[in-house]
C-alpha cells in the first residue's frame, strides 16, 4: 500500500520497518504491478541468507561439515522458505543479523576502532531497516559495554556501539514504534507467542506454543497440536520442554564461561546466547514474540552459531578418538543432512496467490450487476482490492474498534462498494445494509482446494464479518464468481421468519 500513496503519507503508514518498507516502496514504483518484481527483493535475501550463515558459521572456526549444515537448515526452513517469496522483511532480517554478528567478532578479536565503527552502522542501519533486528543489535552493544569495561584500549570502540545502537533505537521508538497497533499485541498473544497470564491455561499454551513453534517453523519439527488450536497436548508440552532443553544446552554455556572468566574478555558466542536470551525475555515479559516463525528468523544466524560451538569439541574429540568415532560423527552429518533434504523438499512456498481483478472484472459485466450492484469486500482482502485499483479508495489512520495491525486501514469512496473498518471483529454497520438492497456480492478468499470449473463454488473463509452477515440474515444463493483463491458470492436478505 505505501506505494499507491505519497511518500508523506507512507513514512505515516510504516511501523517495524521503516527502511525495508520505504526502500520496497520504491523498488515497486519502478516496476508497478508485476508480483514477481515484487517478491524480487525477499527472494534475493532469502537466496544470500543461505552464503551468508555458511560464511557466517565457517568464520567462527566451526567444525568444517557445520557450516554446510547451518546453510541447509536455512535452505530447508519452512519459515524461510516461505518469506523468501513474500514481500516481508523476515529474509532480510536474517542476512543482517550475519552481519552484525561477523562485523562484531572482527573487532572483538581485533579490537580496531574502524571495526567498531563499521559495527555501529551496521546496528544503526538494520534498526532502521527492521525493529525486529533489535535483539541482535542490542546483544551486542550488551556485550561491547563488557568487551570496554574489561580492556580500557576498546572503550572507544564500546561506546561508539552502545551509543549509536541506543540513539538508533530512541529515534525509532519516537518515530515508529511508539505507535505500533495494539492489535499486533492481541493477535501474537491469542497465537501464544507472547506470555499470556490471564489464566493458568493461557500460561500454559504461550510457554507450550513458544517451545514447539520455535523449532516447528525453523526445522518442520510438528506442534503436536493444529494450526489455530489452543489446546494443551502431552505431546505438544512434551516437544516443547525438548526445545527448552536444546537452547538451554547451546545458550548456557558461553553466559556461564564468560561469568566464570572473571575479568577476561567474553568469548565469541556471548553476543548470540545473549540475543536468543532477551528475544526470549522480551517473550516472557510481552513485549516481542518468540516461536512465532517469522520474527525467529533473525535469531537463526545465533542458534546455528550457538549449536556450532556446542557440537565442534564434541566433533574434535570424535576424530582424535580414531576411525570408528570420526566415521560415526560424519553418520551423524549424513543422517542430519538427508533429514533437512527431506524437510525442504517436501516444504512448497505457499505465496498467497489471491487475485481479484477477475473477480472485479465479473461482477461489472451487465448479467452480474443486474444481480446487485454492491459489492462487500471481506476486510482482509480489502489492501489487496485498494492495492490493485478495483475501486475508489483513501487509506485513513482514524481509531477503529480494534486499531489493525499495521496502524491503518483502507477506506471505500465508492458508495457502491462496502470495505469495512473492523476484521478482528464483526462490523456493526453492516445491519443497516438491508435498509439500501436485499442483494449483495461478498467477495472473500477461499480456503482448502481451488476448484477449475468456473463458477464452482469453494470453500469461502469464513471470516467474522461474513459469520455475522449469515447471522443477520444474508443467505447464499448458489450463485458464484470464483477466480485464483478468491471468490464471490451473492447473498440474498432472508431473515429468519420472512420469506
Amino acid at each position: 500500500m505505501p506505494a499507491r500513496v505519497g511518500l508523506s503519507t507512507a513514512l505515516k503508514m510504516v511501523t517495524t520497518a521503516p527502511g525495508y518498507t520505504i526502500g520496497l516502496r520504491s523498488w515497486l514504483l519502478w516496476h508497478p504491478g508485476a508480483t514477481w518484481w515484487a517478491q524480487l527483493p525477499a527472494f534475493a535475501a532469502g537466496l544470500a541468507g543461505i552464503v551468508a550463515v555458511f560464511l557466517l558459521v565457517r568464520s567462527f572456526g566451526a567444525w568444517w561439515p557445520l557450516p554446510y549444515l547451518g546453510a541447509l537448515v536455512v535452505a530447508a526452513s519452512p519459515v524461510a522458505i516461505d518469506y523468501s517469496t513474500r514481500v516481508k522483511q523476515f529474509g532480510l532480517d536474517l542476512l543482517l543479523a550475519c552481519l552484525v554478528l561477523w562485523l562484531f567478532e572482527r573487532w572483538r578479536r581485533a579490537g580496531r576502532t574502524g571495526d567498531a565503527v563499521l559495527v555501529s552502522v551496521a546496528c544503526a542501519a538494520s534498526l532502521l531497516i527492521s525493529a525486529t533486528t533489535l535483539v541482535v543489535c542490542v546483544a551486542v552493544a550488551a556485550v561491547a559495554v563488557l568487551v570496554g569495561a574489561l580492556d580500557a584500549g576498546r572503550r572507544r570502540g564500546a561506546a561508539v556501539v552502545a551509543g549509536t545502537t541506543a540513539a538508533t533505537l530512541a529515534v525509532s521508538y519516537v518515530l515508529w514504534l511508539r505507535h505500533l497497533s495494539p492489535s499486533l499485541h492481541y493477535g501474537w498473544t491469542k497465537r501464544g507467542y507472547l506470555l499470556s497470564t490471564a489464566s493458568l491455561h493461557r500460561v500454559a499454551f504461550s510457554l507450550e506454543a513458544m517451545g514447539t513453534g520455535i523449532f516447528h517453523w525453523m526445522l518442520g519439527v510438528p506442534t503436536g497440536r493444529g494450526r489455530v488450536s489452543t489446546a494443551i497436548t502431552p505431546v505438544g508440552i512434551v516437544l516443547a520442554l525438548l526445545a527448552a532443553t536444546a537452547l538451554v544446552a547451546i545458550v548456557a554455556p558461553p553466559l556461564v564461561a564468560v561469568a566464570r572468566r572473571g575479568g577476561r574478555a567474553p568469548g565469541p558466542l556471548v553476543a548470540s546466547s545473549l540475543a536468543v536470551v532477551l528475544a526470549v525475555v522480551l517473550a516472557l515479559l510481552a513485549r516481542s514474540p518468540f516461536g512465532g516463525g517469522r520474527t525467529d528468523e533473525v535469531l537463526y544466524p545465533s542458534m546455528l552459531l550457538l549449536a556450532a560451538g556446542a557440537l565442534t569439541p564434541l566433533a574434535e574429540r570424535a576424530e582424535r578418538a580414531g576411525q570408528p568415532a570420526r566415521r560415526a560423527a560424519l553418520a551423524g552429518v549424513v543422517v542430519a543432512a538427508g533429514v533437512l533434504a527431506g524437510v525442504g523438499a517436501t516444504h512448497r512456498a505457499a505465496y498467497p496467490t489471491t487475485d481479484l481483478r477477475p473477480i472485479a472484472a465479473a461482477l461489472a459485466q451487465p448479467r452480474n450487476r443486474a444481480l446487485s450492484g454492491v459489492v462487500v469486500v471481506d476486510p482482509w482482502l480489502t489492501f489487496t482490492w485498494a492495492y490493485d485499483g478495483l475501486s475508489p479508495t483513501a487509506v485513513s489512520f482514524a481509531r477503529t474498534q480494534l486499531a489493525w495491525s499495521q496502524g491503518f486501514h483502507v477506506v471505500s469512496l465508492d458508495q457502491d462498494v462496502v470495505i469495512s473498518q473492523n476484521y478482528f471483529f464483526p462490523d456493526r454497520s453492516y445491519s443497516r445494509l438491508s435498509s439500501r438492497t436485499h442483494r449483495i456480492w461478498y467477495v472473500a478468499s477461499t480456503v482448502g482446494h481451488q476448484s477449475a470449473v468456473p463458477g464452482h463454488p469453494n470453500d469461502l473463509e469464513k471470516t467474522a464479518n461474513y459469520l455475522y452477515l449469515r447471522q443477520l440474515g444474508w443467505t447464499p444463493t448458489g450463485t458464484y464468481v470464483t477466480a485464483p483463491h478468491t471468490e464471490a458470492v451473492l447473498l440474498v436478505y432472508a431473515p429468519k421468519g420472512v420469506r
